[in-house]
């Protein structure tokens, strides 16, 4: 966290995503952890939470912890906790503990990362000293305060953790994208009765995903496909629909004669603007949990999806040109980055050998090549840019 960050925590005082500490929970008070933890758990918003530690909560000033303080406790030490409870679902809160220097002084920060497995519970009664959690009590952190440890959280509450595990608190297309990562409970059912082939959710079939044809004439192949065996695709459209209203689009391929479905990456550019030196330099990306990653991630996850049947043997290989950004805000950090480090278009120009291997496999992957001869060199190195940014990020993960 930086100290940025810390200070817009502490500015604002205890709400329904911060409490504050003066020092770590003594063993005495291992509840006392515990309920924090849960009521933070149970939040119906969809923001970590955060218990900062080394905190006067009156006067928001920085006291900072003895480092030497044997009640302080690392990350695994709480998880530990937290597992040797019976909880609902078996779900185990994602907790981390870190470490912040502000003013010459120590504060530890326990992060409590937001999830939609609410409410969470115990499944049975467990007692420390004269302190006891009942089996199916609910606590949940509402503005500054927490559910009294001999209450429950109040049904309005109750109510809103229900909808926030079925994404109900969502527009719909968030609540798309969730259902989207549920890859084993869609099924792919092929065209029929002039039906178009379909992807349809189980558990709510009014999502579903129609995959239809596309008259047009579109280039037959492109940067992505030159990582696969054979270089031609077609294009479909997937139509991802909710009670047959269309809720979002993306383009997807057909790729390798067929054998499996690839969502269309986004065409991503890098330019030198102030020198103007490399001109504009395209690759393809997706975003992280975008509609578009998450979609294409279902094609091959899906049970009976035919890309099933090649997962190990083609996602990967498809992918190496294709870059996956954690967001927009990395994707921009990114691009600056390699125009910072790298010799831009040198580093990827496309070499006569590279060119020439391009065009003996349009000439015979392609049905009656024509302009695809003139994209050889271009998309060739948008293929050697997508490969370079992708062997920038791994060497600095």
């Amino acid at each position: 966290m930086e100290v940025s960050e810390f200070y817009d925590l502490i500015s604002n005082g205890e709400n329904d995503r911060v409490d504050y500490k003066l020092q770590w929970y003594t063993k005495e008070k291992k509840i006392d952890l515990i309920i924090d933890i849960l009521n933070f758990v149970n939040t119906v918003h969809h923001e970590d939470c955060y218990i900062i530690i080394g905190i006067k909560d009156d006067s928001r000033e920085v006291i900072g912890v003895d480092i030497y303080d044997e009640n302080r406790l690392q990350s695994e030490q709480i998880t530990d906790q937290l597992r040797s409870l019976s909880l609902s679902g078996n779900y185990i809160p994602e907790i981390e503990v870190s470490s912040i220097e502000v003013k010459d002084k120590i504060c530890d920060i326990i992060t409590i990362y937001n999830t939609n497995h609410t409410p969470v519970y115990l499944l049975e009664d467990r007692r420390w000293g004269k302190k006891n959690i009942g089996a199916g009590q609910i606590f949940s952190r509402n503005q500054g305060s927490n559910t009294p440890i001999d209450r429950t959280a109040p049904d309005y509450i109750v109510e809103k953790l229900w909808a926030k595990r079925f994404h109900l608190d969502r527009d719909i297309k968030d609540r798309y994208n969730e259902v989207l990562k549920d890859y084993n409970n869609w099924t792919f059912v092929d065209s029929f009765n002039g039906n178009p082939a379909r992807f349809i959710y189980n558990l709510d079939p009014n999502f579903y995903i129609d995959l239809l044809g596309d008259e047009l004439g579109r280039d037959q192949f492109q940067p992505i496909s030159l990582n696969a065996l054979r270089l031609n695709v077609s294009w479909e459209m997937a139509s991802l629909k909710y009670n047959h209203l269309e809720i979002d689009s993306e383009w997807i391929f057909w790729m390798d004669d067929t054998r499996f479905l690839q969502v269309c990456p986004s065409p991503g550019h890098i330019s030198d603007y102030i020198s103007r030196d490399c001109g504009l330099l395209s690759y393809e990306y997706y975003i992280d949990n975008s509609i578009a990653y998450n979609l294409n991630e279902l094609l091959w996850k899906c049970p009976s999806s035919l890309n099933r049947h090649y997962l190990h043997e083609q996602k990967d290989r498809v992918m190496k040109s294709v870059v996956v950004y954690a967001d927009l805000e990395e994707k921009k950090k990114i691009e600056n980055e390699i125009l910072e480090h790298f010799n831009l278009p040198s580093d990827i120009e496309a070499t006569e050998k590279e060119i020439e291997l391009v065009e003996a496999r349009i000439k015979t992957d392609i049905w009656n090549p024509d302009t695809e001869y003139r994209l050889a060199k271009d998309y060739k190195e948008q293929n050697n840019l997508g490969r370079l940014i992708n062997s920038y990020m791994r060497q600095k993960s």
